[in-house]
């Protein structure tokens, strides 16, 4: 840990400022609250390849509001990946910055380049301030006061004029960045490196899997990692990895997902979108995902490849709600039948949503524009602030994983 002093806790200060300015595109003003502060880690790890906690980077905002430098104590590490982060540095990870002759490097070059403007501007301020007035005779008093006075109010005229500028150009930024928030996106994942740049986070990473997202050309890669967001008795904290997430707005929307040969074959193995209340999986939430089940309460039937929507409300139940089990084929059947199987090679699952009341579709086949089936409708009871798009093969043990490969998501607001 690096013991800072007042001017080197300036100079962090100033560093997470712009961090936090760079990340969520406005000033630092108030503490971040705990999904604000994981999401800026996400973008920190997509941005640098490097972990800092979102822990961390909470009680850093606490300490610059206070500007207290004795309360934290931020490690080199930390103070680097930041320092990468706002100076746009390549990514990285954690075993090739420690090989590095300076593995700090870019946290010393920010330090010394502010510690200079700084020295600069003090020296410029105390040389024009010490000498402009000395040897004023008494008799001049008089003229010096008239003279403050109409500065004074000259002063008083460009601060208003100025507040005035500053308070229509608020005014017209607020605007443009309320409608541009409601603007529609696409992404074909032709480019899977620059995700952080297009809006997303990533939840929850497991670095081994997300380093292999980028393993298929022309196509986002998941993997059917261990994790629910349904939780049992054996693991009641949800959690789903490498999921990814971006702000959704509340209105009249609709939001697709496409998938490539995906067929889930193994228990609870699936992939597709989810609603959420906030990031913390603790809150509500809506999911519609293609699914594998062979859980029949006891009964002997066969596998089936399935529709599945799931409604939750973790904060003030433990069961979640099974609001959709559309089965689309039986395991048995591809024998007699292996045309089926075409049917997966281009899948996509819909959400439209208006008011509270969602509608939920599904569509595949051999080509990519199959048309949507309706599998239901519904109502939530909350506004959903992020969409996100996953891939899991819920809470078992088995040790296969399968990759799930997408290579389209549309967001579309009603006008």
């Amino acid at each position: 840990m690096c013991l800072m002093n007042e001017n080197e806790f300036r100079i962090f200060s100033g560093l997470f400022e712009r961090a936090v300015e760079k990340c969520f595109g406005h000033s630092f003003s108030s503490a971040l609250t705990e999904t604000e502060s994981k999401r800026f880690s996400d973008v920190i790890l997509e941005a640098t390849g490097l972990v800092v906690g979102w822990k961390t980077l909470k009680n850093y905002s606490i300490a610059c509001l206070r500007g207290d430098a004795g309360s934290e104590n931020p490690s080199t590490a930390s103070l680097d990946s930041l320092a990468r982060y706002v100076m746009n540095a390549p990514i990285t990870t954690e075993p090739e910055r420690k090989k590095a002759s300076s593995p700090y490097e870019h946290w010393f070059r920010y330090k010394g380049a502010q510690a200079g403007a700084h020295a600069n501007s003090d020296q410029t301020n105390t040389g024009t301030g010490e000498s402009k007035y000395q040897g004023t005779p008494e008799h001049g008093k008089p003229q010096m006061a008239r003279i403050n006075q109409k500065r004074s109010q000259k002063r008083r005229i460009i601060r208003w004029f100025s507040a005035t500028i500053f308070i229509i150009l608020l005014t017209v930024v607020f605007i443009t960045i309320k409608q541009a928030n409601k603007k529609n996106f696409t992404d074909d994942f032709s480019d899977t490196k620059q995700l952080e740049k297009r809006g997303w986070s990533i939840i929850n990473p497991d670095i081994q899997f997300w380093n292999n997202r980028s393993i298929n050309a022309g196509v986002l890669t998941l993997y059917t990692l261990f994790g629910d967001n349904w939780p049992d008795s054996l693991h009641p904290q949800p959690a789903i990895r490498n999921m990814l997430i971006r702000e959704i707005k509340p209105g009249s929307y609709t939001v697709s997902m496409d998938l490539r040969k995906f067929l889930p074959l193994h228990r609870w193995e699936q992939a597709g979108m989810i609603l959420l209340e906030d990031t913390s999986f603790h809150s509500k939430s809506l999911r519609i995902s293609i699914a594998f089940n062979d859980n029949f309460g006891g009964y002997t039937r066969s596998p089936e490849i399935l529709i599945q929507a799931i409604k939750s409300d973790l904060a003030n139940s433990l069961k979640p709600e099974e609001i959709v089990h559309h089965p689309l084929f039986v395991l048995d059947s591809i024998s007699s039948r292996p045309a089926i199987l075409s049917n997966f090679d281009y899948t996509s699952l819909q959400i439209r949503g208006k008011d509270g009341k969602m509608e939920l579709l599904y569509a595949a086949g051999s080509e990519s524009n199959s048309a949507y089936h309706q599998v239901a409708t519904t109502t939530i009871d909350f506004v959903p602030k992020y969409i996100g798009i996953f891939a899991i093969k819920g809470l078992v043990s088995n040790k296969t994983i399968t990759p799930v490969f997408i290579d389209g998501f549309r967001l579309a607001y009603d006008k």
